[in-house]
């Protein structure tokens, strides 16, 4: 699939995880919607992330990028409230689901690459009370923040605005660093040392929280052989112990 560029919808959901992001069955659970979500329209790529790097408790999630904002509206319509998994659930009646955050909104700035698969390897979500900033000065803020971006050895970045609930988001994403079938530690340093500070953005910030990317969802046109949508050989999770190491 060809990547995305400004102007493009992206959906930003994280959920409380119950079990654990170390439970076995639940990569299988989530995986269970890959071709049903990657057939939607506008559907281009997902970073399903997990994990809880500052140890608040285990968060699962994606961040979707859409071919534009009404796709990323229809779509997040449809995860929440229209589709079921293959025993009937919706999304927020599913058994590891917790209490959950979404937003919508609008690609405005980006740097870098974009994020394809078996590239990313972190991602740090800040989020920011968009006070009232227009978006031309969010813009101007986000050309003057990406020029010194070059010196941070990310592989990316993303500067995203909903504007129905007035919140500015910057996504922060790390190449992999080690073996994918271990927490990538020095991914989540990199995202450390290089959060951008609110003051930069828009005014206050409201939440800052760093995840592992385990996989990355493609979009695929129709006729595309389901196989070469899915991934049946997902990398496996890290083991608990490494997580609390």
């Amino acid at each position: 699939m060809s990547g995305f560029s400004l102007g493009c919808g992206v959906v930003i959901e994280w959920f409380e995880l119950f079990g654990g992001y170390t439970d076995p069955a639940i990569i299988p659970e989530m995986e269970r919607d890959r071709l049903d979500f990657a057939a939607q329209p506008g559907f281009i790529r997902k970073l399903l992330v997990v994990g809880d790097a500052a140890g608040g408790g285990d968060l699962g999630g994606g961040i979707y990028f859409l071919r534009d904002l009404d796709k990323a509206k229809a779509f997040l319509h449809w995860a929440t409230e229209e589709h079921r998994d293959p025993d009937g659930h919706t999304f927020e009646e599913r058994e590891y689901v917790g209490e959950s955050e979404g937003y919508v909104g609008e690609l405005i700035g980006h740097y870098g690459p974009d994020y394809d698969a078996d590239i990313a390897g972190a991602v740090r979500i800040q989020q920011f009370s968009r006070g009232t900033a227009s978006r031309a000065e969010l813009q101007q803020k986000w050309q003057d923040i990406s020029g010194t971006l070059g010196s941070s050895g990310l592989l990316g970045a993303s500067l995203v605005l909903d504007e129905d609930a007035d919140m500015v988001f910057v996504i922060l994403v790390s190449a992999i660093r080690s073996a994918h079938d271990s927490l990538d530690r020095r991914a989540f340093d990199e995202l450390n040392a290089a959060g951008i500070a609110s003051e930069a953005v828009a005014t206050d910030a409201v939440e800052d929280i760093l995840l592992w990317v385990h996989t990355v969802w493609e979009g695929y046109e129709p006729g595309t052989a389901a196989r070469d949508a899915q991934w049946p050989n997902s990398p496996p999770l890290p083991h608990a112990p490494y997580w609390n190491a």
